[in-house]
């Protein structure tokens, strides 16, 4: 008789447990995060796969960000307009995660510039890590050496294997 109460026990238990694991999956992405050395605005959300999907984040003067995002699976970047930086991002219902950012000012070639660096905290971390070193959130940041100016330096074989090398 014990057996059969225990068994009934773990049934309830795991019946449970499915079910908070099904409420999570339908709950928003939710993500939090502050930008180092920004004083605040918005910064836009731009999903690749839909147009209709980006939006805008509001970043708070100290720099703080919460955003929820309930829609479709997709791959995008937070874009700071302002800056020409990006980071890539990986967003599906029921994550969390936190993005820890910092813009600094860097000097390249003797040239002012902006850099971003960005310290990921969370779920689908694996996802956006790939994202921003396949597709290179540098692409957008005028310190890349890999930018379409250099195309008039060297032939295009050149550039692609070098971008390749770099990449990889």
């Amino acid at each position: 008789m014990n057996c059969f109460k225990s068994l009934k026990t773990i049934a309830m238990a795991m019946l449970m447990l499915a079910i908070a694991q099904g409420a999570q999956a339908q709950s928003p992405a939710h993500i939090t995060g502050k930008v180092k050395n920004f004083t605040g605005g918005k910064v836009l959300f731009n999903s690749n796969a839909n147009r209709e999907n980006s939006m805008e984040i509001t970043v708070a003067e100290d720099g703080s960000f919460e955003f929820t995002y309930d829609k479709e699976p997709t791959d995008g970047y937070i874009f700071f307009d302002n800056d020409h930086l990006a980071t890539f991002i990986y967003l599906e219902k029921g994550m969390k995660a936190d993005l820890q950012m910092s813009i600094d000012d860097v000097v390249v070639d003797g040239k002012p510039s902006k850099n971003l660096s960005v310290t990921y905290t969370g779920d689908n971390k694996e996802c956006s890590d790939y994202l921003n070193k396949t597709q290179g959130y540098l692409l957008l940041n005028a310190t890349y050496d890999w930018s379409w100016e250099r195309i008039d330096t060297i032939s295009f074989a050149e550039y692609r294997e070098g971008w390749r090398e770099t990449v990889d």
